[in-house]
């Protein structure tokens, strides 16, 4: 059985033709994710952005203005780029189905359940291959992030699997502990009042 660290070491090699995947809605994935973005031949990253590439990567958080005498390749590298590490970031600290199952000391099958029901209480996503990840992001040394269930129904299904790693990961201003202005994720793992992340989640 392929191991966790050879599965991830895959998907990031396969990044440079499947990265726009991890910017599609949550919601549409699983229509998606056998489809054209998947599917599509790997990309150079010295051509030029289609105006479907565009789109998802502004989605993503791409930034286009002021780019007056920069050729279009190099602007369509650079993005590309920014976004497969962030991307390649993500999937380096997050954990398979058998990772958790062991994180947890729960079966695979209940963490499978448990993270795509209606209401879930795990955030799993599908990579371009079918391998099922749970960003690292949701565990604790204690084991399930307090609260992650309360978050995740409060997580619009437009949004991609990146903008929810951003939103959980990254610092924010109306986050702050006498240590400093923290993250959701590190909100929530010291205990903190929980409100105060649902309500930020149900603005994104």
């Amino acid at each position: 059985m392929t191991n966790g660290a050879d599965i991830r070491r895959q998907l990031m090699a396969d990044l440079n033709r499947d990265y726009l995947a991890y910017l599609a809605p949550m919601g549409t994935r699983e229509d998606n994710h056998h489809g054209s973005i998947s599917e599509q031949s790997p990309q150079s990253n010295s051509t030029p952005l289609t105006s479907n590439e565009r789109d998802i990567l502004a989605a993503g958080g791409a930034r286009f203005e002021n780019v007056r005498g920069t050729h279009t390749a190099e602007i369509a590298q650079s993005r590309r780029q920014e976004l497969q590490n962030e991307i390649g970031a993500m999937i380096r600290e997050a954990m398979t189905l058998a990772e958790a199952s062991q994180w947890l000391s729960l079966p695979q099958e209940v963490i499978r359940g448990l993270a795509t029901k209606e209401s879930p209480e795990f955030f799993a996503f599908e990579a371009p291959d079918g391998t099922l990840l749970l960003p690292g992001w949701q565990f604790t040394n204690q084991g399930v992030l307090p609260h992650l269930s309360e978050i995740l129904n409060r997580l619009s299904p437009e949004l991609s699997v990146l903008i929810i790693h951003r939103f959980m990961t990254r610092k924010h201003p109306d986050l702050e502990l006498p240590s400093g202005i923290v993250s959701p994720r590190d909100w929530l793992a010291t205990e903190q009042d929980p409100n105060e992340v649902l309500m930020l989640a149900s603005d994104l």
